[in-house]
């Protein structure tokens, strides 16, 4: 099981810092994607390479899916929301939903906005 890391730009990467450094430090496989698959560059500045594209990675092997905060223009699209409800669904129906600040990353995967989306 991986953790997923997905980054676009304008996404604030000071939000995720510690948590990615506990992730690997914890042994946790750590995979970072973007939309389209090509590198990012951060609201702070930082480019950054990321492993694949968003739909090239499993949905059930996915254990925690992370969304950085920032304008989440750029992501507002259903097939984030479909990779979402896929998660959810393979983590039984979202036990341990992270609630956040975000805007509106979950208007259709249901329940509250999240930034992160766990399982367990």
């Amino acid at each position: 099981m991986q953790s997923v890391v997905l980054l676009y730009p304008t996404c604030c990467i000071y939000e995720i810092v510690i948590l990615n450094y506990f992730l690997k430090v914890t042994g946790g496989d750590v995979v970072f994607v973007s939309m389209d698959g090509n590198p990012v560059t951060a609201t702070e500045g930082y480019s950054m390479n990321v492993s694949a594209r968003l739909t090239d990675i499993d949905a059930a092997q996915t254990k925690l899916m992370v969304i950085p905060g920032g304008d989440i223009r750029e992501i507002d699209q259903e097939i984030v929301y479909e990779y979402l409800r896929k998660v959810r669904q393979e983590r039984n129906s979202g036990r341990n939903l992270c609630r956040s600040r975000c805007a509106s990353t979950c208007r259709s995967v249901g329940g509250d906005c999240i930034n992160a989306f766990c399982g367990s």
